[in-house]
């Protein structure tokens, strides 16, 4: 397995993005509540901007392709 596998990007109340290893992950952190309810520090890692990085990029891309795909009104 690689490093980043096993990695994963929450974000709390806030909108700070936490880079958190998923084996650290409580149980009550699925995605929904870490959204609704945030996440503590204590789950949380060193920030890997890097790892930050690439996840906002992915997202981004993932919005650029929403958009591409939309079907059009016309076809």
């Amino acid at each position: 397995m690689r490093f980043e596998d096993a990695m994963v990007v929450c974000e709390d109340t806030n909108g700070k993005e936490y880079v958190i290893q998923k084996k650290k992950i409580p149980e009550e952190a699925t995605e929904g509540n870490v959204i609704k309810k945030g996440i503590t520090g204590k789950y949380s890692m060193d920030t890997d901007e890097e790892f930050l990085r690439k996840h906002r990029m992915e997202k981004m891309n993932e919005k650029e392709e929403k958009v591409i795909v939309e079907p059009s009104i016309y076809s």
